[in-house]
């Protein structure tokens, strides 16, 4: 969105942004909107009215492209065929920050860290994806690749 990089964008954007949740409330009848559903609209609308929206952009990118190294890495070892503590973390840091749905934000990840994982090491490490997407890997203790 151009506009973005402009005040008056922005406070079109916020506005907009409010004005639809508000009319969403008020037509869907089976719409129960709370402050849970609209916090993450009001601190996207924060971050731009702030200035700081390029910058959440800039830092969100950076976790994005630490996830995918982190799976990259872990696909590509022989010895790991699960996400150990620490690339756990890594995962966990990027989908904490940007809050969307684990699935779209696993199948983002898949998608840009696939081509670069060895074409035999694929399947295991899109199984040690779906443990993060699905959150099975709460269930079990990491070690370097090793369950504890």
């Amino acid at each position: 969105m151009s506009v973005e990089k402009t005040t008056e964008g922005r406070k079109t954007y916020v506005n907009d942004a409010f004005d639809f949740a508000k009319m969403r409330a008020k037509t869907d009848p089976d719409l129960e909107l709370d402050d849970n559903a609209v916090k993450p609209l009001y601190d996207d609308a924060l971050k731009i009215a702030e200035g700081t929206w390029e910058s959440y952009h800039q830092k969100r990118d950076q976790l994005f492209d630490d996830a995918v190294n982190a799976l990259v890495e872990m696909g590509n070892c022989q010895n790991l065929r699960h996400l150990n503590q620490n690339q756990a973390n890594i995962f966990e840091a990027f989908l904490a920050f940007d809050g969307s749905d684990r699935t779209q934000l696993c199948e983002e990840i898949w998608n840009v860290a696939s081509p670069k994982v060895d074409y035999y090491w694929r399947d295991g490490t899109f199984g040690a994806l779906e443990e993060l997407r699905t959150r099975e890997l709460y269930y079990r203790t990491y070690g370097n690749g090793r369950g504890l």
